[in-house]
């Protein structure tokens, strides 16, 4: 570990956002008619021929409805590193560059990897810091490792580590990373299409607390996998039932590990949009969740955003926030996320007592509950109890005061 030149002075925002601009003007993305002979389909799955990379299946959900879900059975690592800087507390974020995002190059945490890229197993280039990840401690404390779902309405059964640790030591930032001030990286959440989903979560957790095990009065204690979705079987060319299709894309770049590669991604049909309510009340902002599943969750409920309106008034939330941004631009093509926090419409407000009963709160289904700002943090931070939507949206309450909005 050496400290070395650290780059100074701290960017901004503005500067952060060209240096996406610049890092992506090198790389270019096809689409392609097929990606032969790499990918083939085989049992009934889109699959890498040569490497466990990742594969698309056709399932049937609830109603025998076809559903493509991609199948990523290694776990993988997204790690964030936080270090003193220049008596500043800082992250060290890398620019990362996928065919399928919105602005091509995006901010990420220090490592966003499978095991089959940060252990070569499609040659390239090594990772840097893999080795802090193998053996935190000796490098520093660990502030948080804890596993979470991903995106269960598009992977089947798909987990993350998620590990942040802060460094004794700060180390050199190499070319396509960055330190950057907590407060500033905190801002980057607020901004459109500038951060990956990944670092929006990790950055939630730099100040949680996880024993790596659920608890808490609203964790949901699951043991095993709940039942798997009955196989389709993948055919080139198919659409499922949410419009969703598959098409190949051709990417040279000189800023991953592997330089040149084909790949599908999903190729959506509509936007995404993820809300989170809330109401104000005199003894803090309560947010509404509620306990579902999804078809890739394989049985398993999480908690996710709930759907709110109000059945007294019959008016739907007031938005305060919103910030726009990509699925996973290794998986999704250019698949378009707005993530917005609700609040509840000013004549339900003044009926909501902090003392008051339940009922007295806006109406939500059976399966919802109204979560203070300490539970939903404490929650968030629980392993595998949230969604991936509930955690997006989360980070917009992290990242500024409600008080301000």
């Amino acid at each position: 570990m050496v400290q070395g030149c650290l780059q100074s002075p701290a960017p901004s925002v503005d500067a952060l956002r060209d240096m996406c601009s610049n890092h992506s003007s090198g790389t270019t993305v096809t689409r392609v008619a097929d990606g032969r002979p790499d990918w083939i389909v085989d049992g009934g799955l889109l699959r890498h021929s040569q490497t466990n990379y990742f594969s698309i299946g056709l399932y049937a959900g609830d109603q025998g409805e076809p559903l493509l879900l991609m199948e990523q059975t290694e776990t993988a690592l997204v790690m964030l590193l936080v270090a003193e800087v220049d008596g500043r507390d800082a992250v060290l974020l890398s620019l990362r560059t996928e065919p399928g995002l919105i602005g091509l190059t995006n901010l990420t945490a220090t490592i966003q990897s499978t095991p089959s890229n940060y252990l070569r197993k499609h040659g390239g280039r090594g990772t840097p810091f893999i080795e802090i990840a193998g053996d935190p401690d000796a490098h520093g404390t660990v502030l948080y490792d804890g596993e979470h779902h991903g995106w269960g309405e598009y992977y089947h059964g798909k987990t993350k580590r998620f590990l942040v640790v802060r460094l004794d030591v700060p180390v050199d930032a190499p070319a396509g990373f960055r330190w950057v001030p907590m407060d500033t990286a905190r801002a980057l959440l607020l901004e459109d299409n500038l951060v990956t989903n990944d670092l929006r979560v990790l950055l939630t957790l730099v100040e949680a607390r996880s024993s790596g095990e659920a608890n808490g009065p609203h964790a949901v204690k699951t043991t095993g996998r709940g039942p798997r979705l009955r196989s389709i079987g993948f055919e080139p060319g198919v659409v499922d039932s949410r419009g969703i299709s598959v098409s190949f894309f051709s990417t040279q770049t000189e800023t991953r590990e592997v330089r040149r590669w084909v790949q599908p991604l999903l190729v959506p049909i509509n936007p995404i949009s993820i809300r989170l309510p809330f109401v104000r009340t005199p003894g803090g902002t309560r947010f509404a969740v509620e306990r579902r599943s999804q078809p890739g969750l394989l049985g398993h409920e999480l908690w996710f955003p709930a759907d709110v309106r109000d059945s007294r008034t019959g008016r739907d939330a007031r938005i305060v926030r919103t910030v726009r941004t990509s699925a996973e631009g290794g998986r999704f093509w250019k698949q378009a996320i707005e993530i917005s926090l609700v609040e509840l419409a000013a004549e339900v407000e003044a009926e909501v007592d902090s003392a008051a009963p339940a009922e007295n709160l806006p109406r939500v289904e059976a399966r919802a509950s109204w979560m203070s700002d300490d539970e939903l943090s404490s929650l968030v931070a629980q392993p595998l109890q949230t969604s991936l939507e509930l955690r997006m949206a989360w980070s917009l309450v992290h990242a500024a005061s409600l008080h301000h909005a």
